[in-house]
């Protein structure tokens, strides 16, 4: 892979390397949570390496570490979106209804700007950069941008202290994004994890586990009143969500209401 998430720090007084230090430690931490959440990667293969420092300005290019069994999977530009997605948010750029961002994730985010939060006239540009210098995504922030940043985080923060409602609902609609039996190619990235999405809560898929089997053996076996297979059809469910830091991390099956199967593809 020849991708680079590049930095480049415009700074108007020497920067402390504690100070830099944390900053990039952020970086590399948030790197480390988003690929083991997104690919499954493990440990040894969640690290950001430094490829080149240069003078002036400070300009550190970072790629992602050699993974020979994963080529086809590009974590740098991946997590370029979602490091920039936060940063345009929490900025003020971008709006997202109903954000679910972890406490680690914001944490991390704050952290990775204070270094230019803390310098009044410097400013920060990151790009994700690929073959003949193709840019894929990048944002430029200034000290003020960071600053609002982090007070929209410490406000965002203490959002997620506040009580969550009840986390077991009922008749939910769910479908499959993936079984860990029925689609192998995903085996590499998610070692064999089933995941599935119920869109009220999140678009994005999590890992689903069954409060019994035999509701996980009617929803993952052909239906005689449809001619899709099952991982095509929608399914209605009691669910207990899951979640860690106030975010989404699994849905727990406790219910199926298999005569309430339907093909969402069919009008109503």
């Amino acid at each position: 892979m020849s991708e680079t998430l590049s930095l480049k720090i415009n700074n108007t007084k020497p920067i402390e390397l504690n100070s830099l230090t944390n900053s990039l430690n952020a970086l590399a931490k948030e790197y480390d949570t988003f690929t083991k959440c997104e690919f499954g990667l493990a440990k040894t293969n969640r690290k950001l390496e430094i490829k080149k420092l240069e003078q002036g300005s400070l300009i550190i290019e970072l790629v992602a570490i050699a993974i020979p069994q994963m080529q086809e999977i590009n974590t740098i530009i991946a997590f370029g979106k979602h490091l920039i997605n936060g940063l345009d948010y929490f900025v003020g750029r971008k709006r997202i209804d109903n954000p679910s961002f972890s406490k680690t994730t914001v944490s991390n985010l704050g952290n990775f700007v204070d270094t230019i939060a803390n310098d009044s006239n410097s400013s920060l540009s990151i790009q994700i950069v690929g073959n003949g210098n193709n840019l894929y995504v990048g944002g430029d922030y200034s000290s003020v941008d960071c600053n609002a940043l982090q007070n929209n985080i410490n406000k965002y923060q203490k959002s997620l202290d506040e009580e969550e409602p009840s986390l077991v609902q009922h008749k939910q609609a769910f479908y499959w994004f993936s079984a860990s039996f029925a689609n192998k190619s995903i085996s590499n990235i998610s070692s064999n994890v089933d995941k599935g999405i119920i869109e009220k809560f999140d678009l994005r898929p999590h890992k689903i586990i069954f409060e019994n089997d035999a509701d996980k053996a009617l929803i993952t076996s052909s239906n005689s009143k449809f001619k899709k297979d099952w991982q095509e059809l929608m399914y209605i469910v009691d669910v207990e969500i899951v979640k860690i830091q106030g975010v989404i991390k699994m849905y727990k099956i406790l219910r199926v209401y298999y005569d309430d199967t339907f093909d969402p593809a069919e009008d109503n």
